[in-house]
């Protein structure tokens, strides 16, 4: 019950007997159960009542009183609208909710909560899929009366997985679980169109693409093009993403990565680090070094064992360190990305 609705219902009444508005003031340190109950014992009056239905049947002595809502105009109007086909962002996902028939209407969580509660996937695959895309193909089958095509992944999801690729992540679907693992040079090479080998965009001149640049038609497809193009770095650069499991995998702290990076610091083979590095022992070929000699397998029994040993009321952060710990040596098992 949301009792301050209930402290409403009789300062209502009160405000009603005394004839003056009852005023509460934001954040007043008040008990407001004590004030309200002394006020309506001072005027003699009752919170609740006896009431009864048509047929002078009893509901019992309720908690009753004047309930006052206020319904803000813009926002009703919008709870009006009915949802049909309007207008379309650049993610072809409907517009904004609005007082126009055909703008969408948001599912906010305590509602998506009700619904899966509920057993309703059906209605929320509907939203997701049919109602929170375009489907320019599926309305037109719908209003020729032709069989329906098949809800395809939404653009929107599509451009989401596209550009966790260009981040050099590796999307994989397990079931209903998308698994983002390292990409490695394979992946790249197998995405891409070519290679960008200038950071030139478009010549001044005549503003046409410039050849072996980012927008290189023949690579990428232009300024509006498509296609994934990859680049030759100097030397090799762990993916700054992938940086906690980087550290979790070699049993150092976060920052450390960067400092091996950028020469602060080293890191040998077996995992050590080194506070004086030498030119091998620093940047990224250090921490591919590194990472390569990991027995993935005797390091994922031995992880097991300590999650086994140790009491997770006495220690908490320990065993949350070693699941993750564990899950990427899982990871790395099941792929072999190192």
């Amino acid at each position: 019950a949301n009792l301050g609705q209930i402290f409403e219902l009789a300062a209502a009444k009160i405000a009603q007997k005394t004839g003056k508005p009852y005023e509460v003031y934001n954040f007043e340190d008040v008990d407001w159960h004590k004030k309200i109950n002394k006020e309506l014992k001072d005027l003699d009056i009752s919170d609740k009542e006896d009431l009864f239905d048509s047929s002078g049947k009893s509901y019992g002595n309720i908690t009753t009183g004047p309930q006052y809502i206020l319904k803000l105009q813009h926002r009703v109007a919008q709870k009006m609208s009915s949802r049909e086909r309007g207008g379309y962002d650049i993610d072809q996902t409907p517009l904004g909710g609005g007082t126009e028939a055909g703008q969408a209407k948001a599912v906010d969580r305590m509602l998506l909560y009700s619904l899966l509660a509920s057993g309703a996937k059906a209605n929320l695959s509907e939203m997701a899929l049919l109602k929170g895309s375009k489907n320019e193909e599926y309305w037109r089958a719908l209003e020729a009366g032709d069989p329906l095509p098949t809800l395809q992944v939404p653009f929107a999801m599509q451009k989401l997985i596209a550009y966790l690729n260009a981040a050099g992540i590796n999307v994989s679907k397990e079931g209903t679980n998308l698994k983002l693992l390292p990409m490695t040079d394979k992946d790249v090479l197998s995405l891409s169109n070519g290679e960008i080998k200038t950071p030139q965009l478009i010549r001044a001149k005549d503003l046409q693409e410039e050849k072996g640049g980012l927008f290189d038609p023949s690579v990428t497809g232009g300024i509006e093009g498509k296609n994934f193009a990859h680049m030759t770095l100097p030397e090799i650069f762990p993916n700054p993403i992938f940086e906690k499991s980087i550290a979790s995998l070699l049993n150092i702290r976060e920052r450390d990565v960067a400092d091996i990076v950028s020469g602060k610091i080293g890191i040998n083979e077996e995992g050590d680090i080194i506070k004086d590095p030498s030119e091998e022992e620093y940047g990224g070929k250090a921490i591919s070094r590194a990472l390569k000699n990991i027995h993935i397998k005797g390091e994922l029994s031995e992880t097991k064992k300590n999650l086994d040993r140790i009491d997770i009321k006495r220690n908490p952060e320990l065993i949350n360190k070693l699941n993750k710990r564990a899950r990427y040596l899982r990871n790395l098992s099941e792929t072999r990305v190192i």
